[in-house]
């Protein structure tokens, strides 16, 4: 091999080694901005703890990073995602976050956001609670709690932006009770006309933390009479209901001629031949119109559980 011939392969080898070396040691600049003091990750190293608002800048090499931001100010919030680093230029990025103005009655109550394991503090309070990926709508749980009180739990939905104003009223167990409902068969459970619970298989259902004092339920199942009660909650403790539910009755009427407007309790129910469900058993006024025809009137008894059937010979006027 002649001497030309030698330089020009070590020229391109040369040139490959350094085009080489020079894609690993590629760098760029990444400067990240956090509205509080927060630590900084990448690539699961520590970078480091570095004061809000102030941009942290980072001479990294050039390509995808994974970076986490924590807050230290508010514990548990933390950025997390991966970032391009561009050689030779600066990528700024500005952590995406959420604020919470948080208030309870009474104050002091301990704010957690997510798990127990993220409470930045107590009532009043604002929080920067950092969102990952800045694009996308999350459902955290907010949860105030005191001793001695029920927690005040809700899901806000949290994205880059926002804020969150709360006033969380927190309800003194001293003035609460729970209600154990025995249904027979199993029945939805209303207290003050608002459904609570259904009970289960055994016919048992918990309504808890009602307010101390007199309530109406209301047990409801299709087939059986509607029950309705008075009960006391008193406080911290349980008041059991136990109620067996009647079943209804069907009165079925006829009429000679048909086609005859029937009444029953006072209430339109159609034409006759007609066939009447869901009726507490015992007795029903009923009453038959029709045009030509005297118009008649007379009482029914409804057994529970079955048919009571009526047929009416109606007279001309």
């Amino acid at each position: 091999m002649n001497n030309k011939r030698k330089v020009t392969i070590s020229l391109v080898v040369l040139s490959l080694f350094l085009f080489l070396v020079g894609s690993v040691f590629a760098t760029g600049t990444l400067q990240i901005t956090a509205p509080d003091d927060s630590t900084v990750w990448v690539d699961s190293q520590y970078m480091g703890l570095h004061s809000g608002m102030t941009p942290v800048t980072l001479e990294l090499s050039a390509g995808t990073h994974y970076v986490e931001v924590a807050s230290q100010e508010s514990i548990g919030s933390t950025w997390w995602g991966n970032l391009d680093v561009v050689e030779g230029q600066t990528t700024a990025f500005d952590v995406p976050y959420t604020v919470f103005d948080l208030a309870s009655t009474p104050t002091g109550a301990r704010v957690c956001i997510r798990d127990n394991a993220a409470c930045p503090g107590v009532t009043p309070i604002v929080i920067n609670w950092y969102v990952p990926l800045a694009n996308t709508l999350y459902t955290w749980k907010l949860k105030f709690n005191m001793n001695g009180h029920l927690d005040n739990i809700t899901y806000p939905a949290l994205r880059s932006g926002d804020t969150h104003v709360f006033n969380a009223n927190l309800r003194n167990l001293d003035n609460l009770g729970n209600l154990y409902v025995i249904t027979t068969p199993g029945a939805y459970v209303y207290v003050n006309n608002v459904w609570r619970a259904t009970a289960n298989s055994a016919g048992t259902a918990a309504v808890n933390y009602l307010d101390v004092g007199t309530h109406t339920v209301r047990l409801q199942k299709s087939g059986y009479v509607t029950r309705t009660e008075s009960v006391l909650i008193t406080s911290r403790q349980t008041t059991t209901l136990n109620a067996t539910l009647v079943q209804t009755g069907t009165l079925s009427v006829s009429s000679t001629p048909t086609g005859a407007q029937l009444y029953v309790d006072g209430v339109y129910k159609g034409l006759t031949t007609r066939f009447v469900t869901n009726l507490a058993p015992g007795e029903h006024t009923v009453r038959l119109v029709k045009t030509g025809y005297q118009e008649h009137n007379t009482v029914a008894t409804v057994n529970s559980g079955q048919t009571t059937t009526l047929a009416v010979t109606l007279t001309p006027q």
